[in-house]
């Protein structure tokens, strides 16, 4: 059976997971103001490490997230004997923004700026890790999908550890993302309390070890669920309907008196907090205590889904339910059991539920269940072999288009002709000939155009029931162009003017959350980054993922657009059903 093996927690109160739950206990938070952060326009409230810790922290030759990823793989390494050098070690990374502190607005300023694979193939490297690094990019969604993505892969024999790490710094660029859309409290955040004013930004790095082992004592990931709201991609469905279905996946069959606790995403904001408490009381955990840590270490994105099991689990341990940070008050309409409280508790079950950009949604259940007990056992699983059909395949190339071995054609008075043009005036008149039916598609940036004109092909004819389809999609340079337009709104002469409008484009997934709410996909849907295309590993990414959903079909394949011209989609739709 796959348990958890080892942890850390590398945060502004604390550097190992211990240290971290009794800074917790004794009320310390990390948010501090900032004042004209960095030197934007702008005051708020946030955790981050002091310029002392930074200096500390800092490994030679890495950037400060490089460094912090570092630190805490090798803190959790020290507590296990896993050989990080086998070729059946597994490196996954979740980071939403990934190295962007070092990016400029202009490639030719980029100084030491390393993409997320670059970047995660070269703190592998350092780790003495050799196998190729997957990179979850799947906003803040992203921990919960690596553990997952990492659970999966040692199930299918591919593996036999898996080494996960979430980290995401905090930058201006960031800050300028989440003041666009004016989602930052002055204060430090009060999830789910009637004075809630919005959500603190954080930094941090969070690492789960994952293994083969039958001691009694381990703590495993017993089910996992990912599907997607379809409704909106910066913000959750109002019903929290999408929550709500991940949650009944995972405790269906099971007896949620065992439940110790529901660790939320609990952001702080007027509408996740809302959701969450109706999705929780949907699925019957009114009665369940909730667990909500972001006041204490504000939203630490690519890290949250790590750090916040992990310190939920470590709590466990303890006989505790550490106090909900922030709160007094209930203030939302959902009946949640949250208290501002520690409380004791015997159980060892714990449900962990996120929701993030681009309307993903994921769940988790953690125990310590009997060898034999657990639905993630070994014996009765599916079958990791690539048992799919192929529906359609299609192949867009700078200059070139092909769908199913035949060139894409326009119909054009009534005749068909191949597609004409080159870089983005061939993807804009495809899309016009062929979907034209989103007028958002022309304020996309290129590697969304090229993602939504792809996926939206193959999608566009297919019937199929919404919970049964999804997208898991690939690529090598996440959101570079949105990224770099991003930056050029707040750096350099032209003032301080973040847009929204670009923002949301340089979380990757977002593009993926435009096409389910399109074409109603409310599946499973995952974005990848990998350092370079790499067949073999996607294959087996693949299968894993299908292995886990039962009768499925997905759109899966690699998309990438490192520059306006120079893009490839080679997607396919393939199915178990």
């Amino acid at each position: 059976m796959t348990g958890i093996l080892a942890t850390n927690i590398t945060s502004p109160i604390g550097l190992t997971t211990a240290a971290n739950f009794e800074a917790v206990r004794r009320g310390e938070v990390s948010q501090k103001n900032l004042a004209g952060f960095r030197g934007l326009p702008v005051n708020i409230c946030a955790g981050c490490f002091t310029e002392e810790q930074r200096a500390a922290l800092r490994i030679p030759g890495f950037s400060w997230l490089e460094s912090l990823e570092i630190r805490s793989v090798q803190e959790a390494l020290s507590h296990c004997d896993v050989d990080p050098a086998s070729p059946r070690t597994l490196f996954v990374l979740s980071t939403t923004l990934g190295n962007v502190d070092e990016l400029s607005a202009s490639p030719e300023t980029d100084g030491d700026f390393r993409n997320y694979g670059e970047s995660a193939r070269k703190v592998a490297r350092h780790l003495g890790i050799v196998t190729e690094p997957v990179i979850v990019c799947n906003a803040c969604v992203s921990g919960v999908t690596a553990q997952l993505l990492a659970d999966r892969l040692i199930a299918s024999g591919r593996y036999d550890h898996a080494i996960i790490c979430g980290a995401d710094s905090l930058s201006p660029f960031i800050v300028a993302v989440f003041t666009s859309f004016q989602s930052l409290s002055p204060t430090v955040c009060r999830p789910f309390d009637i004075e809630r004013l919005g959500l603190n930004l954080g930094e941090a790095a969070s690492t789960v070890i994952l293994g083969k082992s039958s001691g009694a004592g381990t703590w495993r990931i017993l089910d996992g669920s990912l599907d997607n709201d379809s409704y909106h991609v910066s913000a959750p469905d109002p019903t929290g309907d999408g929550v709500r279905r991940v949650i009944e996946k995972v405790v269906a069959g099971r007896d949620v008196s065992d439940l110790a606790t529901v660790c939320v995403h609990g952001t702080g904001t007027m509408f996740n907090d809302e959701m969450e408490s109706k999705a929780i009381a949907a699925a019957g955990l009114s009665g369940v205590p909730v667990s909500s840590y972001k006041a204490y270490f504000g939203h630490t994105m690519g890290a949250c889904g790590l750090l916040e099991t992990v310190l939920a689990l470590y709590a466990l341990d303890q006989g505790v339910i550490l106090p909900a940070g922030g709160y007094e008050e209930i203030g939302v309409s959902g009946r949640i059991d949250i208290s501002p409280a520690e409380r004791p508790t015997g159980k060892r079950t714990l449900l962990k539920i996120v929701s993030g950009f681009g309307g993903c949604n994921g769940a988790a259940v953690y125990g310590k269940e009997i060898p034999g007990q657990a639905r993630n056992d070994g014996e009765g699983q599916p079958r990791y072999d690539r048992d799919w059909q192929v529906v359609r395949r299609l192949r867009i190339r700078s200059g070139k288009g092909e769908m199913d071995g035949k060139d894409l054609v326009v119909e054009l008075d009534g005749q068909e002709v191949a597609v004409e043009g080159e870089g983005q005036e061939m993807l804009t008149a495809l899309y016009k000939a062929r979907l034209g039916d989103n007028p958002r598609y022309f304020k996309m940036d290129p590697f969304s155009r090229l993602t939504y004109l792809g996926v939206g092909l193959l999608l566009k004819d297919i019937k199929v029931e919404p919970t049964k389809v999804g997208i898991l999609l690939f690529n090598g340079t996440g959101s570079i162009l949105a990224d770099r337009k991003h930056l050029a709104t707040f750096t350099g002469d032209a003032g301080f003017y973040p847009s929204p409008a670009v923002c949301i484009n340089t979380l990757p997934n977002v593009v993926v959350g435009e096409i389910a709410s399109r074409y109603r996909v409310k599946g499973e849907t995952t974005f990848l980054i990998l350092p370079e295309k790499n067949e073999a590993l996607m294959a087996d990414i693949t299968a894993a993922t299908l292995a886990a959903q039962g009768p499925f079909t997905m759109v899966t394949g690699w998309v990438d657009c490192p520059e306006p011209d120079a893009y490839e989609a080679d997607l396919q739709i393939i199915t178990t059903q």
